[in-house]
C-alpha cells in the first residue's frame, strides 16, 4: 500500500512540475477588473500553454494586451489606463446580470474558447463563449458583449511599449528529426538548460516546461523571440542541442506572477 501511495505522490510531482505556470496564468480575480483568455481552437500542446491573454486590466490600471505586429508574430504590450479609462471599461458591462455565464451555439466543437472574466467589485463572473467571431455573426451573444469584445481584441495605445519580464516560461516537447525536403526551420539552443533533463523531467504530460531568469531567460528571448513567440508548436520551427530535436515554446510572466 505504501509503495502504491509512494507512487502516486511522484506522478503527482511530475505532473506539477511539468505544468507549474497554469495555476498562475490568470491573475487573482481580486487584482484584476477585466481579462480575457482565448484558448483551444488551432491551438495545441506548447502554443495552448505558452498562450498570453488577450486584454488583462488590473485595479491599478497596469493593462496587457496581445496585438498582432509584422510577419503575423504575437507580441504582448503594456499601458496604464486613469480611472476614467476603467469606468469607460466598466461601462461595457452594465447589463451583464442579464448575461448567461456560457455560450455553445457554436455548430463547430474545435472552435476556440474565449472566457472574459469581469470582476465588478461587488462580485466575480466568468462568461465563456465557444467561436465568439461565429456568435457575433449569428448575434447569438449579447451585444453588450460582442462590444466589449470588439474593443477588447482591437485595443491598441500609440504609446504603449512591448511587455517585457526578467522571467520567462519555457515549454519543451521532444520532436523528431525534420526531414529535410519540408519547410522549417532549425534554432541552435545556446542557453544553460539542459533541454533533455528537462524533458525527463516531465513524467507523462507531454510537455514539460520551466521558469527561467537572469542570464538564461534573456538569452532564450533572443533565440526565440523573432522565430517562434508563444506558439511554436504549430510552425516549422525546431530547436536543436546536442543533436537532439525539440518543439519549444515561451511567454513572460505576467506582473501578478512576479509578485
Amino acid at each position: 500500500m505504501r509503495k502504491l501511495l509512494l507512487s502516486a505522490a511522484l506522478l503527482l510531482c511530475s505532473l506539477l512540475i511539468a505544468a507549474p505556470c497554469l495555476a498562475a496564468y490568470m491573475p487573482p480575480s481580486s487584482d484584476i477588473v477585466v481579462f480575457v483568455d482565448e484558448e483551444g481552437g488551432v491551438r495545441k500542446d506548447i502554443s495552448n500553454m505558452s498562450r498570453v491573454p488577450v486584454f488583462c486590466l488590473y485595479k491599478d490600471g497596469t493593462l496587457i494586451y496581445s496585438t498582432i505586429g509584422e510577419d503575423g508574430l504575437v507580441f504582448l504590450m503594456k499601458s496604464t489606463m486613469d480611472e476614467s479609462k476603467i469606468a469607460e471599461v466598466r461601462r461595457f458591462f452594465e447589463s451583464s446580470d442579464e448575461w448567461n455565464d456560457v455560450y455553445e451555439d457554436s455548430p463547430m466543437k474545435d472552435m476556440p474558447v474565449v472566457t472574459i472574466t469581469y470582476n465588478s467589485g461587488s462580485d466575480v463572473r466568468k462568461f465563456t463563449v465557444r467561436g465568439i467571431d461565429y456568435a457575433m455573426r449569428q448575434k447569438t451573444i449579447p451585444s453588450g458583449m460582442a462590444a466589449f469584445y470588439r474593443y477588447a481584441a482591437f485595443y491598441s495605445d500609440p504609446d504603449a511599449k512591448e511587455y517585457e519580464s526578467d522571467e520567462i516560461y519555457i515549454f519543451v516537447k521532444p520532436a523528431s528529426k525534420p526531414d529535410e525536403d519540408s519547410l522549417h526551420r532549425v534554432i541552435g539552443w545556446r542557453v544553460n538548460v539542459d533541454l533533455a533533463a528537462l524533458v525527463d523531467e516531465g513524467g507523462m504530460s507531454g510537455v514539460s516546461s520551466a521558469r527561467l531568469s537572469g542570464k538564461n531567460a534573456k538569452r532564450a528571448l533572443k533565440t526565440l523571440k523573432y522565430f517562434v513567440p508563444f506558439m511554436t508548436a504549430d510552425l516549422p520551427v525546431f530547436v536543436r542541442q546536442k543533436r537532439s530535436y525539440y518543439s519549444v515554446g515561451f511567454r513572460p510572466l505576467l506582473p501578478h506572477e512576479l509578485k
